[in-house]
């Protein structure tokens, strides 16, 4: 299986005291065999929060633990991606972060994502695990 993975579960994963802490680790075991998929920008968030909370080390440290394991994918866009996304926005009034994700797994054929982010609930082609 392949599925995307919002930045609330790569910060919950990575930082203790959030809230969905262990229920990310449950899902990391859970999802241990699967191809994950991560969006760029969404690989940026995680960075710049891991970052202003924890320090630059411990960012790069958690960031380039993502980017060694062979079974996540960093996902790019392409321009066009990011007007049809900026217009998703301002429709549904989400994260830029979010709409590109959605229409990334739309491109994709991807319908899960792993997020702890209730709005991708309002995308009809995506299934939350959360």
């Amino acid at each position: 299986m392949v599925l995307f993975a919002d930045a609330s579960y790569w910060i919950s994963l990575f930082c203790q005291n959030e809230e969905n802490y262990p229920r990310a680790i449950e899902l990391k075991a859970e999802l241990s065999h699967e191809t994950i998929c991560v969006n760029e920008h969404a690989f940026g968030e995680v960075f710049t929060f891991l970052a202003r909370r924890h320090g630059g080390q411990v960012a790069f440290e958690k960031t380039s633990a993502i980017l060694s394991n062979p079974r996540i994918e960093v996902v790019q866009a392409g321009q066009g991606e990011w007007r049809e996304a900026l217009e998703l926005g301002r429709k549904y009034g989400f994260s830029f972060t979010d709409c590109l994700t959605a229409l990334q797994m739309r491109r994709t054929g991807v319908r899960e994502i792993v997020s702890f982010d209730s709005d991708f609930d309002k995308f009809p082609w995506i299934d939350r695990i959360s």
